[in-house]
């Protein structure tokens, strides 16, 4: 990732809403019982790095990382197809 993207990142667990704010502006956009989704723009990799750490130091296990093309540039694209 050498580049901004909007990144959705799926932990088993509950994030607690404590600790959102350390998490580099990630927003948490789904809870169930069992895992917390979040979304949000990240800047590179290293503030993706940053976050990941921030959810191990809180013993939430990844399920799934997805680094989304920006929405400017995905929605072009997209319309360029049709």
């Amino acid at each position: 990732m050498d580049k901004p993207a909007v990144c959705r990142i799926k932990v088993r667990g509950v994030v607690p809403e404590s600790c959102v704010d350390r998490l580099g502006g990630m927003e948490i956009v789904s809870v169930t019982s069992d895992s917390t989704t979040l979304e949000g723009w990240l800047p590179d990799q290293a503030a993706l790095s940053g976050v990941l750490e921030r959810l191990y130091e809180l013993h939430l296990p990844l399920l799934k990382v997805i680094c989304l093309s920006p929405p400017g540039k995905h929605m072009k694209r997209e319309k360029k197809h049709t």
